[in-house]
């Protein structure tokens, strides 16, 4: 199996009180005896996370008993082992950790599971 992710759309963010906002106008206006702020254009879902893919495979082998069926399986997930990033971090200032944009979560490497089923 195939599996790709195109990316999902972002805003770059500033936290204030615990909350993630685009950033704000400096200087706030006046209007009609009211101050206020608004959020810059261009930024509300300006960024893409990356693109990623994985390829996955698995093995299945079937045997019939008189009392039953026994299946037995290796899955194989990221054959390719391609440990891509899949996610960045999305506030300006970063997080303390990672700063912005800088990728903060990656594709699991390879790995295989073993099993068997048994029905009756």
């Amino acid at each position: 199996m195939f599996n790709w992710n195109s990316g999902a759309l972002f805003t770059p963010a500033e936290a204030i009180s615990r909350r993630y906002f685009p950033p704000m106008a400096d200087p706030a206006y006046e209007f009609g005896g009211v101050t206020d702020t608004y959020f810059l254009p261009g930024y509300v879902g300006a960024e893409t996370t990356p693109d990623y893919y994985t390829f996955d495979m698995r093995f299945k082998y079937d045997y019939e008993l008189p009392f039953g069926n026994v299946e037995l399986f290796l899955d194989v997930f990221n054959v390719l082992n391609q440990q891509f990033k899949t996610n960045v971090e999305k506030q300006i200032a970063g997080s303390g950790q990672y700063d912005f944009n800088e990728a903060n979560a990656w594709v699991a490497p390879r790995r295989a599971y073993l099993g068997a089923r048994f029905s009756f």
